[in-house]
C-alpha cells in the first residue's frame, strides 16, 4: 500500500480489479459504458484510470461519483 499525499493506492489491488473488468468486457456483456469502478481513494482511482484507459470504463473515487 502506497500513500500519495493524503490518498492511498494499492497496485496489487488495482491489478486485480483491472483483470476483473477486462474479463467482464471480454465476455461481451456489459459494455464499457455500463461499468463504473468506485474506490474510496483518489490515488487508487488515478492508478485504475491509467490501467483501464483503453477499456473506456469510468473510474472515480466515491466523492467523484457523488458530484
Amino acid at each position: 500500500e502506497d500513500e500519495g499525499g493524503t490518498s492511498y493506492s494499492n497496485a496489487a489491488e488495482a491489478e486485480v480489479v483491472a483483470r476483473l473488468v477486462r474479463a467482464l468486457l471480454d465476455a461481451g456483456d456489459p459494455r464499457p459504458c455500463d461499468l463504473g469502478v468506485i474506490t474510496p481513494y483518489n490515488a487508487q482511482a488515478l492508478l485504475l484510470q491509467r490501467s483501464l484507459c483503453e477499456e473506456e470504463v469510468e473510474v472515480k473515487s466515491v466523492d467523484g461519483f457523488q458530484g
